[in-house]
């Protein structure tokens, strides 16, 4: 029985994990906006359709958080138990 509920405790954990890793995933690309603050540049986003990471250049102000600064990064968040695909 505490077996059970040791299971089910790692299971209900792993779970909101996952889903709070993945939230900022399931946000639109955005590229943002040019502005005069900070310098764009090569970003990382998950593109849902493909369920891949892809480069896009990010203009420099605004956005939202689907924007990752490598690769892995990106993989890592949105792709947690697949990151060698």
């Amino acid at each position: 029985m505490k077996l059970l509920a040791l299971f089910l405790l790692c299971l209900l954990t792993a779970t909101g994990t996952m889903q709070a890793m993945q939230a900022r995933c399931r946000l639109p690309v955005d590229e943002g906006r040019p502005c005069k603050k900070r310098k764009g540049g090569i970003r990382w986003t998950f593109y849902r359709p493909r369920y891949i990471c892809t480069r896009m250049f990010y203009r420099g102000c605004d956005g939202n958080k689907n924007r990752f600064k490598t690769e892995q990064e990106c993989k890592k968040a949105c792709r947690p138990f697949n990151n060698n695909i």
